[in-house]
């Protein structure tokens, strides 16, 4: 055969007239890439905040995916290989999870099970290994492209990616972590696979299976990443096939002929040797996960899968993020902090190193290595488009972008982009010194990422959670059947439950009887019942017709089967439980989960891509074992031969690698570096050495110094001061909390701008009540201006703060257009919103501010006057009263706290102004409250702003925001009012005629 080294006794060994091209040695095909263990070691540090004996760190979605493996385990546990509906979710009513989230995942992760590891720590594990592994695949495909230096820098700034990290420590998907691990060996595969200059032909016949099972792998990991890395694998397979195409074109053109005798066998080649084999591996893979993906897409109709893009939680509208946001600097970790705030960041390493990596462009002068510099230029700016404001337009019109949620999870591609241009960075420097920048990046990657590696944690779990401690988690946190808002509710429920009644029959340990036996009959009869994994059968001896009703959700898959014939199911209820039409008499009711037409479509595609799949694997592997046999031939019978043939065998492997040599030269390029950007390049022992010694420099630093000294990058909480905190303060609210203290962001603003306020609180003692936060703009008489109340402070209920912490608690409190400058006070405080009552301050305070702190801030004047529209007036003026022809004020409307009138309490409302010509007068304001009939029910004159601000100051063409507060007794009669505004001269003489602002109600007695 072709390439293959044929050796007979007492013969000399010949070469066979294609070996010289496709020969490759089979003993070093395989052999194992040693500097994959540096970027292991160098990934380690990131790993090691998982080294927790059962315990998860404390994140958002951490214990859903736990108790998602509690579910699976046990369904596996009954020989449910791979189960689509779990039973024992949503308190026992089951939901069709793994017909429309990714399996592969939890699968992953119960076979560490199997090595003897508890679930807690196999998932811990889990996410070390995906962390381990995010780097290698991001190492190989620069590695071949930009050499093993590049390689490495590439591997360590992707698995430092802040995404990356939340998503293993903060926000605990272990689904994300996975699938950012492994798309780039997608990326590297296929870009093997398409580059037939540096893929052998019977290497690449063994390539097209292994990129459809990296592919399958990848899209069977989770969902988002899928929408995520997709795009960007088909952009990138697009561009290598322009480049492979001019590489083609030149080669083929040199060989010497023409144009008119170039194209069509060139086309010829290209269609074979490339877009035929990507073709096929592509469509193999998506074939393998079809048996998922075809249901996931088609039936998504079947559930409330509208309930994970709510508003705003999961609305892409609210979370778009801006450029500056991206190139932040992570604050430094604290102990004591509760709820610390992820950034939403690139790295300013990975960003710093991308863009030298762009000035090594230059250096670039084969087609083939521009690909994947054009992916990573093209989709990095395509993916930063897409996380800005700027870019709504965009997802509006593509509605299955909604599905993403955030756009800041672009960041995931987006870092695997930056990471490909940060180990470009090592080519634009001259070869002596990209050791140094390789060591360097590292460093810089390491520091600037080392806040984000101290999360917090849970307390300690048992080794193996139950299916009661499933069902008490869904309790506690609302997130019914482990979901975030219940997405995978059959949409036939149409009222979530909150409890269920097999509950009990779990608390004791009982089989699980689904069936609800007082909707039988009085006198049927249960004759038999077997309950099994996803399937009952039942024998009922009723005398009458009957509706067998089972605490199961009804979904499309549940099949019924009466005495051996087809029966109808339906939905019953607002529960949408399960139903079953029973005729007299008595009968065998078998009830099963099974697959739906499509499902079956779905699994016959994906096994007939696997029997693909395999028989492509079994050609490939045996013609290697059929080069493996030929070289092995040759090595045994070498002692039998004469020395002349030794000599003609040796001679022959020299002529091998010459030829390959040869091969090799003639495709490259003028200009271009042979064994750096095709072939990967050795490291020597001298940086092999180097870069350990880096690892276990990060390793050992990052445990013997960071994590137990104070530092720039970590502080320690002592329980009292706050490292960090502009202001120390100790406030006690109500011996419940204590204000440890605060930052402001400037003392003094004008209108437009806004104060941003941050408290740090402390429970005192574990709390009973989630308390709410507020701050507020007031001036010296407690007249708001503007105001940001927070429902749970820093976002974590009080209730969930314990004592030894703390909670990190911000506000941005607008200053409004046109409020008067002077001084002011921000104020904040705590209080039950379910009472509106504050926390009185015990100790602490402020003199004359019972139950706040009370901060002093200026408001300047504004440098221009405020737009109408800015100053967002609710019940403009659509008349001018009439005044005196020379009264410099006119009014431009009214703004009030609210519409209705609330006994014992202010009426407030703002009065918006403007000075036609400067005021020499200050005008007092009187407002009052009329009926239909005329009376006058209540008034009261004020100067404005309490001459805080008087007329006198106000310059010509200024607006001003003008605020009164009117006290509502007890007694006030009920109806509905005119609220109108008057001016005075200081005379008290009216100088205007009434004007109505708006129509005014008294609120309802509860």
């Amino acid at each position: 055969m072709q390439g293959c080294i044929n050796v007979k006794r007492n013969q000399k060994p010949v070469v066979s007239k294609n070996t010289s091209a496709g020969y490759v040695s089979p003993f070093t095909t395989f052999r194992f890439d040693f500097n994959v263990l540096l970027v292991w070691l160098l990934v380690l540090p990131a790993a090691l905040p998982l080294l927790q004996p059962n315990t998860l760190t404390h994140s958002a979605d951490s214990l859903l995916h736990l108790y998602r493996l509690v579910a699976l385990s046990h369904a596996l546990y009954q020989g449910a290989i791979f189960p689509r509906w779990l039973p024992d979710l949503a308190y026992g009513y089951g939901l069709p999870l793994f017909v429309f989230y990714a399996p592969l995942a939890y699968y992953l992760t119960l076979t560490l099970k199997l090595l003897g590891l508890g679930l807690v720590n196999a998932l811990n594990v889990s996410l070390m290994l995906a962390l381990l592994l995010t780097g290698t695949g991001v190492y190989l495909f620069t590695r071949d492209r930009f050499g093993s230096l590049a390689g490495i820098l590439a591997g360590v700034a992707y698995a430092y990616a802040p995404i990356q990290l939340l998503n293993a420590f903060f926000r605990g998907s272990l689904p994300a972590v996975w699938a950012m691990a492994v798309f780039p060996f997608v990326f590297w595969i296929f870009g093997r696979l398409i580059r037939p200059s540096v893929t052998r032909p019977r290497r690449r016949l063994l390539l097209v299976p292994v990129c459809a099972l990296l592919l399958a792998l990848a899209l069977l990991l989770h969902n988002v990443s899928n929408l995520l890395f997709v795009p960007f694998l088909g952009l990138y397979l697009g561009l290598e096939l322009i480049f492979q195409f001019i590489d083609y074109k030149n080669r083929e053109a040199n060989s010497g002929l023409t144009q008119s005798k170039l194209w069509t066998p060139l086309f010829g080649i290209f269609f074979r040797q490339v877009i035929w084999p990507v073709g096929l591996a592509g469509v193999l893979g998506v074939g393998l996960a079809a048996f998922f993906l075809i249901p996931a897409v088609l039936e998504k109709g079947l559930i409330q899968v509208q309930r994970v893009i709510i508003s705003p939680d999961f609305d892409f509208r609210f979370h778009f993020v801006h450029l500056p946001e991206l190139l932040a600097w992570p604050q430094p970790a604290n102990t004591g902090l509760l709820n610390p705030r992820y950034p939403v960041i690139f790295g300013l390493a990975q960003a710093g190193l991308a863009g030298v990596g762009l000035v090594g462009l230059r250096r670039l002068r084969e087609p083939q290595p521009w690909a994947a510099a054009g992916l990573a230029m093209a989709g990095l700016a395509g993916a930063v488009f897409m996380m800005l404001p700027i870019s709504l337009e965009v997802w509006e019109r593509l509605p299955w972008l909604a599905f993403m949620q955030y756009p800041h999870r672009l960041l995931g591609p987006a870092a695997f982009l930056l990471a490909i241009l940060a180990g470009l960075a090592v080519v634009a420097f001259p070869k002596q010194f990209r050791l140094g920048v390789t060591v360097a990046g590292i460093l810089l990657i390491f520091l600037t990422t080392l806040p984000l590696l101290y999360p917090r944690y849970h307390h300690s779990f048992a080794a193996e959670p139950t299916l009661l401690d499933m069902m008490a988690y869904e309790h506690v946190s609302g997130a019914i059947g482990a979901t975030s808002f219940g997405e995978y509710l059959p949409r036939w429920v149409a009222q979530v439950p909150a409890e269920s009644p097999l509950e009990p029959l779990y608390q004791a340990g009982m089989t699980i009887e689904r069936l609800d036996a007082a909707y039988l009959p009085p006198a049927a009869k249960i004759e038999r019942a077997d309950y099994g994994f996803n399937q009952v059968e039942l024998v009922i001896n009723s005398p009458e017709p009957y509706q067998a009703i089972f605490h199961t959700f009804y979904f499309p898959g549940w099949q019924a089967r009466v005495d051996g014939q087809p029966a109808n199911l339906a939905p019953v209820s607002e529960r949408g439980l399960l139903g079953v039409v029973m005729p007299p008499g008595r009968h065998h009711l078998r009830l099963f989960f099974g697959e739906t037409p499509r499902r079956r479509i779905a699994d016959v595609i994906s096994l007939v891509s696997l029997a693909i799949v395999g028989v492509l694997l079994g050609v490939g592997l045996r013609t290697r074992m059929n080069i493996s046999f030929c070289v092995e031939m040759s090595h045994s019978e070498r002692s039998e031969e004469s020395p002349s043939t030794r000599r003609g065998f040796f001679d022959l492997l020299r002529s091998v690698q010459n030829d390959m040599r040869k091969a090799i030269s003639l495709r490259t390029l003028k200009g271009f570096e042979p064994g750096l950007l095709i072939h990967p390049d050795n490291l020597s022992s001298h940086q092999w050495i180097t870069l350990l010694g880096l690892a276990v420099l990060l390793i050992l630093g990052k445990t013997l110094y960071v994590d137990r000294f104070d530092n720039p990058f970590r502080h320690t909480f002592d329980g009292i001061t706050v490292a960090g905190a502009n202001v120390t303060r100790a406030v006690n609210f109500g011996q419940q909390v204590n204000l440890l203290g605060y930052d402001l962001n400037r003392p003094t603003l004008t209108p437009g701008q806004s104060f941003v306020l941050t408290v740090y609180w402390q429970a005192r003692q574990p709390l009973t009540t989630n308390y709410s936060s507020l701050a507020q703009l007031v001036d010296a008489h407690n007249r708001l201006y503007a105001a940001q109340d927070n429902l749970h402070p820093g976002e974590m209920p009080a209730r969930e703060w314990p004592p030894w912490g703390f909670v990190q608690d911000s506000h941005r409190v607008r200053v409004p257009p046109g409020a008067p400058p002077g001084d002011y006070f921000l104020i904040t405080g705590l209080y039950n919103p379910s009472t509106w009552s504050r926390l009185p301050v015990l100790s602490g305070g402020d003199p004359g501010w019972a139950d706040v702190l009370a901060l002093p801030v200026t408001v300047g004047k504004a440098p221009r006057p405020a737009t109408i529209a800015e100053l967002d007036i609710l019940w403009p003026v659509a008349t001018v009263a009439k005044t005196s022809k020379d009264l410099p004020i006119r009014l431009l409307g009214a703004t009030p706290e609210r519409e209705v009138i609330r006994r014992n309490d202010f009426l407030r409302v703002a009065l918006f102004w403007e000075a036609v010509t400067a005021p020499r007068v200050d005008y007092r304001i009187s407002l009052r409250l009329r009926d239909d009939e005329g009376r006058v029910i209540l008034a009261e004159t004020a100067p404005s702003s309490l001459q805080r601000y008087p007329t006198t100051r106000w310059t010509a063409g200024e607006r001003v925001r003008d605020n009164h507060a009117v006290w509502i007794g007890q007694d006030f009669p009920a109806g509905t009012y005119h609220l109108e505004a008057q001016v005075l001269n200081e005379a008290g003489e009216a100088v205007s005629d009434w004007l109505e602002l708006g129509l005014m109600s008294t609120a309802e007695e509860p």
